[in-house]
């Protein structure tokens, strides 16, 4: 600890308070992490009559709701067969502090929370064919625009914290142009200049009326949220194992760096294993924390109280 501490001060991050049970320790990456993880669906099949009404019930709870639509059921029964939606559950098991906290801030609803599940698969260092990034899966310019940056040692847009930040002023303005949030998650993925010229050129703000003149990428985007969201609202009914972390993002705490220290220092300063120091810190793209930079670690006077 002595060889850090002349460098650092620690600034908590101050995350809506999560219960639950903390079954597995931190695995050294993601991709480790979810392949680690045993695939094992329900083998009972539920009635359309049976998802239908729990869709409806779900709708009367949901800060995202969205008219029920058959369409919906096929999103779920795709999604129930993808072995990655129960490898990602103690992922956002770990985020949702952190999410929950930020959309809270912004006055967003608390939904918006399985977002980066569809964008990214919650792997903080996914990067698309067309250049998003991270949880969110910015693009270079919009990410810009809300103030993630990149260089060759740091790259915001995989920062777990800045990045969720960055998506609820986006998504805050995005509900101020469209006021619907359906149209929202279109707009996320298709544009929003895009979605106002659908919106002018048939004359109405329906979801359901607009999608057929959206791209098949775009037409699937607001499902899969809905079926996501549906999904991990009824897990037990589709999945056998719940696995999540020994920590949440309520455990962490961002440390100021004014010199150049290795991953590994802190590892052994803080008594954290090296792969929990990576993983919190996918913005780093060496094995340092550059100078005037900051560094993400599990805080042990945290951990204590619970």
């Amino acid at each position: 600890m002595n060889k850090i501490c002349g460098f650092l001060m620690i600034l908590p991050i101050i995350c809506f308070s999560q219960k639950g049970n903390k079954e597995e320790t931190f695995l050294p990456a993601d991709s480790t992490y979810i392949n680690s993880v045993i695939f094992e669906p329900v083998e009972k099949k539920l009635s359309r009559i049976t998802v239908k009404d729990n869709f409806i019930i779900l709708n009367e709870i949901s800060s995202v709701p969205i008219p029920y639509n058959e369409t919906l059921e096929t999103y779920v029964s795709k999604y129930a067969n993808y072995g990655w939606l129960p490898k990602t559950y103690g992922l956002y098991e770990f985020y949702k502090p952190l999410f929950i906290s930020k959309l809270r801030e912004y006055g967003l609803p608390e939904d918006l929370a399985y977002l980066p599940i569809i964008e990214s698969n919650l792997n903080a260092r996914a990067g698309s064919h067309v250049g998003a990034k991270g949880l969110w899966q910015f693009m270079p310019g919009t990410g810009k625009q809300y103030d993630l940056f990149s260089d060759s040692s740091i790259n915001l847009f995989y920062d777990p914290y800045l990045a969720t930040d960055s998506a609820c002023k986006y998504l805050k303005n995005l509900y101020r142009l469209l006021g619907d949030w359906n149209l929202v998650l279109s707009a996320y993925n298709w544009g929003e200049g895009r979605v106002l010229k659908l919106i002018k050129k048939h004359g109405t703000r329906n979801y359901w009326s607009l999608r057929p003149h959206m791209p098949k990428e775009t037409q699937a985007y607001a499902p899969s949220f809905h079926a996501v969201k549906y999904l991990y609202n009824y897990y037990d009914l589709y999945y056998k194992n719940r696995v999540s972390f020994m920590y949440n993002w309520n455990d962490v705490s961002v440390l100021t760096v004014n010199t150049y220290i290795p991953l590994q220092q802190f590892a052994k300063d803080f008594n954290i294993e090296y792969g929990t120091v990576n993983f919190l810190n996918p913005h780093i793209l060496g094995y340092d924390a550059p100078k005037n930079s900051f560094v993400y670690i599990v805080d042990r006077r945290k951990t204590k109280k619970k």
